[in-house]
């Protein structure tokens, strides 16, 4: 991948997770999430508006043996496109995004226990049309659990992010159940970084993981709490005061947080439990 399309990545994965709370993308997911997790898709799909560029990213779903791969699911995210959209391939395994803006893009597909791998950093220019292919393979499983580091105990309803690639705009998502499980379903046979958080917990992030090699426990430490008061100089109470906590972590990892970034992280990840809009 080109450096300006990792770096578009980079800032993007980054504005997922910090941006204003005010702009909440709905899901990044595909359809093969966690059997562990809760269900949040009611069954009403998201109508967006039609997208409003003039290029095209075409392409095909395949076996390996080159025959089409009907129904796979392929969705898109990316510099012009979001929230992600996806459609599904025909009987002769082609898919199509119409009116994509000009952008830096990253396309996946996936069906059932079926995937194949990603692909990052189409560089789209105004009147362009791409095409690309995805050659589908039987996927792996991932599964653990998440568990307190010093009470051994399981942590139910910790949030997990999953990608291949530790940064992508279309991570798998999961939850922890009562029993601290988790499952990732249909993973390409390659290291898998998560990223796991917990109310009340330091966050786990780019765990690395290869779903051939067994079920993974992720150990959780307890976080400490900071609460205190806002006056001013005459020691008077002020109200409505926006707080920003910025420090080091374990292992020196940098640490922002704010009401409103708490607030979009939250919102953005159980939006991302719902399926991706259709086009």
């Amino acid at each position: 991948m080109a450096p300006f399309s990792k770096r578009l990545l980079v800032i993007a994965f980054l504005a997922l997770l910090l941006g204003p709370a005010n702009s909440l993308p709905p899901r990044v997911a595909d359809s093969n999430e966690n059997e562990a997790s809760h269900d949040m898709d009611d069954g009403a799909e998201e109508e967006l508006p039609p997208l409003k560029g003039d290029s095209v990213i075409e392409g095909s779903t395949l076996f390996d043996d080159g025959r089409a791969f009907e129904g796979v699911s392929v969705s898109i995210a990316g510099s012009g496109v979001w929230p992600p959209r996806s459609v599904t391939s025909n009987v002769e395994g082609r898919f199509s995004f119409s009116g994509v803006p000009a952008g830096v893009y990253e396309l996946n597909a996936t069906v059932g226990h079926w995937v194949s791998e990603p692909i990052q950093g189409i560089v789209v220019e105004a009147k362009d049309r791409k095409t690309v292919s995805f050659k589908m393979e039987q996927g792996l499983q991932l599964a653990g659990v998440v568990i307190d580091a010093q009470t051994r105990c399981p942590i139910e309803g910790a949030e997990l992010l999953l990608s291949e690639y530790g940064v992508s705009l279309l991570p798998k998502v999961s939850q922890s159940d009562g029993k601290g499980a988790f499952l990732f379903l249909a993973l390409r046979p390659v290291d898998q970084r998560v990223s796991v958080r917990a109310q009340g917990y330091i966050p786990a992030l780019g765990i690395s993981h290869h779903p051939g090699k067994g079920q993974i426990t992720i150990e959780l430490t307890r976080a400490a709490t900071l609460s205190g008061k806002v006056v001013d100089e005459e020691g008077r109470p002020i109200d409505g005061v926006q707080l920003e906590v910025h420090g080091d972590g374990q292992d020196e990892v940098p640490i922002f947080m704010s009401e409103e970034t708490e607030q979009f992280r939250l919102s953005l990840f159980n939006q991302q439990q719902q399926a991706p809009p259709r086009c």
